[in-house]
């Protein structure tokens, strides 16, 4: 989470664009199930492609890092509903952040 937070702020888009699949690699892993993990494998070149496309934009790309904090913070706590909840506002979020990335 660190370095997701850190590479948020970096001049180099690929520093955030690794990091935020690194941080969705971890969560898919430590779900158990390994269909989600290869399922994620599968898609991470298109993902980091919206990812660096989605960096022109820092207004946009900022929001998901606090999202991602919320999202660390109830998986930490054991928290499934509290993490489940977090997880949908941030999918909620990033499916318009990608409507209002394409629409610019």
């Amino acid at each position: 989470m660190d370095d997701l937070e850190r590479s948020a702020g970096s001049p180099n888009a690929k520093d955030y664009v690794r990091a935020d699949g690194e941080f969705h690699r971890y969560l898919a892993k430590i779900s158990h199930n390994p269909l989600l993990v290869t399922l994620l494998d599968s898609v991470s070149e298109l993902l980091a492609a919206i990812r660096l496309s989605v960096m022109e934009y820092p207004e946009l790309y900022k929001s998901g890092v606090a999202d991602h904090r919320r999202i660390m913070e109830r998986v930490r706590a054991k928290d499934a509903p509290g993490a489940r909840a977090a997880m949908r506002k941030h999918i909620e979020r990033a499916k318009k952040i990608l409507q209002d990335a394409a629409s610019r």
